[in-house]
């Protein structure tokens, strides 16, 4: 690992009983760079994120921070700043107390806890709000607090837990925001654990996608969304179509692909296909062209069985002639836009068709 990586985490493994939760997990984080964690219950994201903050103790591997080993360091040692989906505030106290809380338990000088407290609270935009106390505050400013409160004690890294899971959409979505100014005005490495992938994809640096407790894939992204090396992480990041078909030739970069007896499809060839092959194509419904039936060479044609108005986009849900759906969602000001029970023609471009070996559905 490079000695300017803040965080890294070395082949991690962990057991609880007969069940193991990590294995080998590494990454690493560079200075001011925001990971997530991303993955489905269980995959093992907490789990990691609870040995680096020390209330967990791996059986191999280890943690360092600044290239400084963390084993057998206790949690309040680490110079770690955390916040949780449960935002932990004292109700008796004022909003200026709780930010202050954790420099009042080290002993820091009033004078400067007052400095430091002033400066995170006009950080999360809440200077104002100081002499209130918690019940008195929205939820999407009490986790403000408890991001204030967590940045007072200068960490050099900072956790998250799912810390916008409680909140309505529209404050989840506001507070992304938030956290991603904060996270870059103040340069500190962010260890960011959520379900979410929307979440995971809209504030990131660097996505780590876990799956039964290793790491399925780790990159930008736009690298996670427009070229997922696995069936799973097709499926869990951005929304795709999935179809089952077989190869029907191949002839240089291309693949020639039926999915049911009247539509077959060129796609970009792989190392693996061999005729009669069988795979799972995956495309996302962004990639996917609607136009009237007939009225492109070479199109696909199915008929829409859904159609769902979302604002910018109308989502659609078209059956193939073999009974396999594929969804598009082309923009609300498209000239064209059918109705349920229409028949239409899809236009793909071959790179945007993804192509897997058999596994189980996703």
């Amino acid at each position: 690992m490079s000695d300017c990586m803040s965080l890294e985490i070395l082949n991690l493994r962990k057991s609880f009983g007969a069940a193991t939760v990590l294995s080998d997990i590494s990454m690493s984080a560079g200075r001011g760079e925001f990971i997530s964690l991303v993955g489905p219950s269980g995959c093992g994201k907490t789990t990691t994120l609870n040995i680096v903050a020390g209330f967990e103790a791996p059986d191999v591997g280890d943690v360092k921070i600044d290239g400084v080993s963390m084993l057998g360091t206790p949690s309040y040692r680490r110079k770690l700043g955390m916040v949780f989906q449960s935002h932990a505030l004292f109700p008796h106290m004022t909003i200026a107390e709780n930010v202050g809380f954790g420099l009042a338990m080290q002993h820091v000088p009033k004078p400067e806890v007052a400095e430091r407290v002033g400066e995170a609270l006009a950080m999360v935009k809440l200077g104002a709000l100081a002499d209130r106390y918690p019940r008195q505050l929205s939820g999407g400013q009490q986790q403000r607090v408890g991001i204030a409160r967590a940045l007072t004690v200068r960490p050099k890294v900072l956790l998250m837990d799912e810390p916008l899971s409680s909140l309505d959409a529209k404050l989840r979505r506001e507070m992304q925001v938030e956290i991603r100014r904060i996270q870059q005005e103040v340069g500190i490495t962010t260890l960011y654990v959520t379900h979410d992938q929307e979440e995971a994809l809209t504030m990131s640096d660097c996505i780590v996608l876990m799956n039964r407790g290793h790491i399925e894939q780790a990159g930008r992204p736009e690298e996670l969304y427009k070229a997922p090396k696995s069936l799973f992480a097709a499926s869990f990041i951005g929304e795709s179509s999935f179809l089952d078909a077989n190869v029907e030739a191949l002839s240089g970069e291309a693949a020639l692909v039926r999915i049911d007896p009247a539509t077959q499809v060129e796609i970009a060839r792989a190392p693996w296909m061999h005729p009669n092959a069988r795979l799972q194509l995956a495309v996302r419904p962004q990639s996917v062209g609607i136009r009237s039936a007939g009225a492109g060479e070479g199109s696909i044609e199915g008929v829409v069985v859904s159609r769902a108005f979302v604002g910018s986009v109308i989502r659609y849900v078209i059956t193939l002639p073999g009974g396999q759906e594929v969804q598009a969602q082309p923009s609300a000001q498209q000239d064209f836009l059918p109705e349920i029970g229409d028949r239409v023609g899809l236009s793909i471009e071959r790179p945007r068709w993804m192509a897997f070996a058999p596994e189980k559905a996703p």
